[in-house]
């Protein structure tokens, strides 16, 4: 079987997660100015915003939540069922839970307790106690840690998603197929759907999956709407999150990616900024957002919120396949001579080698840098982009000239 690893790599997915990844930072720093969202440390609180401010706040929140973690979910399936094919079972499993555990165990039992005590809230933790004896007797006795994933929530997500994924493979394999328990077995069941190539899925196709996950949004909403959050897992994006990854595993078992990547598909980018953004702009307007009714848009039986979930699933389907199929597309310079590989160029091969490492470390630059910009006098849009840049970067060298510098680091984050 020929295997994403067996083919050139594809250079511009890393480039697509790098930009994503960007984002991640960009969208805390803008939670952190405007108290739309979620974060350690809010700054502004939203009714203290002008309109203006709240619109742009507002927007870029909701249309880059709408899709950036979808798509990282998207290759995340697309490559999880090249490993499984490659590697089987036992093997995807043992690299699934160190590649993914690791980082994750990292951050929640060893970064955050001390990105809390020591950044975010020094004041108020000082008060209570020593770092070792709320560590041992708060943390982690009453189990605040364990809703203390931070960012890698997505990394928490991934390895549930995978090890699902393996397992329905190994059902099929057992009850399918009637082969024996072995990786072999499982492997060769994922690689001989691979090696049948399959028309990539049709406009119509695609447009009854953002049906169907907009459908699937709304229904989980009414129970778990936008802004709960059970052990940090926000349920109300799942039902996007496990499509893309889906679609992923699809793709590379259908032999369809790169055909859907062709430069037809670029007009999904297209569709998502002028259809998504006008979209969002009447949906706030005619749901009473601009009188400050909001409620309806997170959850329920009402319209907003069925309105919401069909423009947020169409949004995350359209940007997932459009901006990587325009990064796909786009003019790389020179052409390679014949039988040499296509290369990747210097500072996209930087920022892919960090990419991890910023996901993982930008909270605490984030934050140190927002305690430091306290006396700066910005309007909080120009201070988000201010903040959210310079964290990008800090995190960024922090991981070239230190991470990359340690061998298990390296590996692992």
């Amino acid at each position: 079987m020929k295997t994403a690893s067996s083919r050139d790599r594809l250079f511009y997915i890393d480039d697509v997660r790098s930009f994503a990844i960007f984002l991640v930072v960009i969208l805390h720093a803008s939670v952190t100015y405007s108290g739309l969202g979620g974060w350690y440390l809010i700054e502004n609180k939203s009714d203290s915003l002008d309109p203006l401010s709240m619109v742009a706040f507002g927007l870029f929140n909701s249309f880059t939540q709408a899709w950036f973690m979808g798509i990282l979910f998207f290759f995340a399936g697309f490559f999880a069922a090249d490993a499984l094919a490659r590697k089987g079972g036992a093997r995807f499993v043992k690299d699934r839970l160190l590649r993914l555990g690791i980082p994750l165990a990292g951050y929640v039992l060893v970064i955050n307790p001390l990105m809390m005590y020591f950044l975010a809230y020094p004041e108020e933790c000082r008060k209570a106690g020593g770092f070792f004896s709320l560590y041992v007797s708060r943390y982690l006795g009453s189990g605040m840690a364990l809703g203390s994933t931070g960012p890698l929530w997505f990394a928490e997500t991934l390895l549930g998603f995978s090890l699902a994924y393996a397992a329905v493979m190994k059902m099929l394999v057992i009850f399918g197929k009637g082969q024996a328990d072995s990786a072999v077995a499982m492997g060769t069941a994922v690689a001989s759907n691979a090696d049948e190539p399959k028309a990539p899925p049709s406009v119509p196709v695609l447009l009854g999956l953002v049906a169907l996950t907009a459908l699937t949004a709304f229904v989980v909403r009414i129970f778990y709407p936008i802004g709960f959050s059970w052990l940090n897992l926000q349920f109300c994006f799942f039902p996007s999150y496990i499509a893309l990854f889906v679609l992923g595993i699809r793709a590379l078992r259908g032999g369809w990616f790169s055909r859907i990547m062709g430069k037809g598909s670029v007009r999904w980018f297209w569709a998502a900024l002028g259809i998504g953004i006008p979209g969002w702009l009447a949906l706030m307007a005619l749901g009473g957002a601009l009188s400050g009714h909001l409620d309806g848009f997170w959850g329920g039986l009402t319209w907003q919120s069925a309105g919401y979930s069909l423009w947020e699933s169409f949004t995350a389907i359209a940007m997932s396949i459009g901006l990587t199929a325009l990064f796909a597309n786009r003019k790389q310079g020179a052409e390679p001579e014949p039988g040499q590989e296509s290369g990747q160029g210097a500072l996209s091969a930087f920022f892919a080698r960090n990419s991890f490492s910023v996901y993982v470390f930008h909270p605490v630059f984030l934050i140190g840098l927002t305690r430091l910009s306290r006396a700066l006098s910005l309007v909080p849009l120009a201070k988000a982009a201010v903040v959210g840049i310079s964290a990008f970067f800090a995190t960024i060298l922090f991981a070239e000239l230190v991470i990359r510098r340690v061998p298990f680091l390296r590996k692992y984050f």
